[in-house]
């Protein structure tokens, strides 16, 4: 078996199960006024937690690596008077 090519990874598998643990307790937990994830908010999380830097753009490849799935709210129908 050939060694695969590439840099190593920043954040080990313990520290993905870590880092998902963090990342359910939910973003007002760390601050921020609604409990939505964005990935800008994710790398500062990853930053301050873990002192690693990722770009806002290349976090859901590690989030998705770790094993985190993205859901969307769903839109309530407006209420008619």
């Amino acid at each position: 078996a050939k060694p695969v090519p590439g840099r190593p990874r920043k954040l080990a598998q313990a520290e993905c199960e870590h880092l998902l643990r963090l990342l359910r307790k939910g973003a007002t937990a760390y601050g921020y006024p609604d409990d939505r994830w964005t990935l800008k908010r994710a790398a500062e999380l990853i930053r301050s937690e873990f002192g690693v830097q990722y770009h806002p753009n290349h976090v859901w490849r590690l989030l998705r690596r770790c094993g985190w799935i993205s859901r969307v709210p769903r839109r309530r129908a407006a209420s008619i008077p």
